[in-house]
């Protein structure tokens, strides 16, 4: 707690000097799914960030976007209850934004839908890159 507290509000002012400086910040974490259910009853997964309360709280204020990368994740037609992770060989992961009002809020760049990382972080990169080109910002 005393690192969020007294540590990286200097990281992040050395964040914003970077971006000052015309480059592009890009924080990484570990996340985590959790089974959430709608109000109408719906089950589903949900990704959250698994990080010191303080440090997030801190985190998430200071970026333009909060972003999840994952396994593509379909519908098992085998299994009545729903979701399966499905790695698939060319494009095994995803980026998206959760679709919770706090995410959605935070997309100041106005991404949507999903983002192919593609099979290496050279073409992540520049998928994120076109997205963000082609996007609603």
């Amino acid at each position: 707690k005393n690192a969020a507290r007294f540590e990286f509000p200097a990281l992040l002012d050395a964040f914003n000097i970077c971006l000052n400086s015309g480059k592009n910040v890009i924080i990484t974490g570990h996340s985590m799914e959790k089974e959430t259910t709608s109000p109408e009853g719906t089950r589903y997964q949900k990704n959250i960030p698994v990080a010191e309360r303080e440090i997030w709280t801190r985190v998430s204020r200071w970026a333009s976007i909060v972003a999840f990368i994952g396994p593509r994740i379909e519908q098992d037609p085998l299994k009545s209850k729903g979701l399966k992770k499905v790695a698939k060989p060319d494009f095994d992961r995803f980026m998206h934004v959760e679709t919770t009002p706090y995410c959605e809020a935070k997309n100041w760049w106005g991404l949507r839908g999903v983002i192919s990382c593609g099979t290496n972080g050279k073409e992540c990169h520049d998928n994120f890159m076109s997205a963000l080109q082609h996007s609603a910002a």
